[in-house]
This record gives C-alpha cells, structure tokens and sequence, in this order.
C-alpha cells in the first residue's frame, strides 16, 4: 500500500522538478520572470495526450517537446521583440475595457476592497529604440486615465509607478537592463514592499 504511493509521489514530484528547474531559470539566471513555463508545459501536456490518443505513443513525446518549444518562441518574440507590456488600443477602449472588468468585480464580490495598480514606465534606453511601441508620456497619460476610472467607480489607485521613476520619468536603467521593461528580482520585491505598506486597512477605509 505504501509502496504505489511513493511511487506515485516521486512520479509527481520528478515531473514537477522540471517546471520548477525552468522557473529557477527564468527568475535567478535570466533574470526574467516568464510566466509562459507553466503554459508551455500545458500545452505540451495536452498536445502529447492528443497525439498519444490518436494511436501514436511514440510520437507523443517529440509532439509534446515541440509544442512547448513553439509556444515559449512565440512568448519570447512578444516579450523581445515586441513588448509584451505595450499598449496598443486606443486610450478610451482601454478604460472602457477596463471599467467593465473591474464592474463585473464589484459586482461579484460587493464586499471586496478592489485595487488597481498604475502601469509601470519603461527605460530611457528602451523609448530611444525604433522599435518601442510605447514612451513614458504615453504610459502617464493612461495612468491619469486609470486614476479618473477609479475614482469613478470606487476603487482604490496605487500609484506604483512613482516608485520607480529616476529624475526624468523613466524607469531606472538598473531595473530593467535587458530589454527596458522587464524586472529583475530584486525590483519586484521593491514591488512587493510598496504593495504590503500601501494597503487600506478594513476598518479605516472611506
């Protein structure tokens, strides 16, 4: 009885072992936090089943492996050479989009304390690029957006990004200095410390 479920366990926890090696690459080694591993290995997961069904066992692991690789591509092109960040609709579709989301939240959980979190700048070096889909200016213009949405609805605005504008309004070049828009570790604990110390308390709220 013990036996199956070490077995089991160590199954589990083997293939788990490769999720979180890639996760550790991601974050420490990279330097990047890429979210995709844990869909790269979904759908991998679901294309070797699929093929594994249709009567190919032996194929599923390649097709499996080359789904992956595919998908973490297509994330890696988005994020390098397009940004993954950019805002690209319109600022009225933005807010209007927005507005329905955080609506439908309120009115889904009526007695939650709803934030929503400016967006963040990107680097000097990165709105310098011919390729950047975005500036600074722009990115505060939405934010200012995003402050009138709250107030509109009740909700609460942290104003992140303030917290990691140099001089001139960019994002300092030491937080980003890969590709200008993406974090290191070390800034999203920044991040996370800004969140802890700014929350409303239940009992103080307005």
């Amino acid at each position: 009885m013990i036996l199956p479920l070490i077995q089991t366990a160590s199954e589990l926890g083997l293939i788990s072992a490769l999720t979180v090696l890639a996760l550790y690459l991601s974050y420490s080694m990279l330097n990047v936090c890429d979210l995709s591993t844990d869909g790269c290995f979904t759908l991998g997961a679901t294309v070797g089943a699929v093929v594994a069904i249709s009567g190919h066992p032996y194929l599923s692991i390649p097709a499996a492996m080359a789904a992956g690789i595919a998908s973490g591509f297509v994330t890696a092109f988005l994020q390098t050479k397009m940004g993954v960040n950019s805002l690209l609709s319109e600022k009225e579709s933005f807010v209007a989009a927005y507005s329905n989301l955080v609506t439908e939240l309120q009115g889904q959980h009526p007695d939650a304390l709803i934030y929503v979190q400016s967006i963040l700048p990107v680097t000097a070096a990165y709105e310098a690029k011919p390729s950047a889909v975005t500036t600074n200016a722009h990115i505060d213009e939405y934010n200012q957006a995003i402050l009138e949405m709250c107030g509109n609805l009740g909700v609460y605005y942290l104003d992140v990004a303030s917290v990691f504008k140099d001089e001139t309004g960019a994002l300092f070049a030491e937080a980003s200095p890969n590709d200008g828009i993406h974090f290191g570790r070390q800034w999203y604990m920044e991040w996370f410390d800004y969140l802890r110390s700014h929350g409303v308390q239940p009992d103080t709220q307005e």
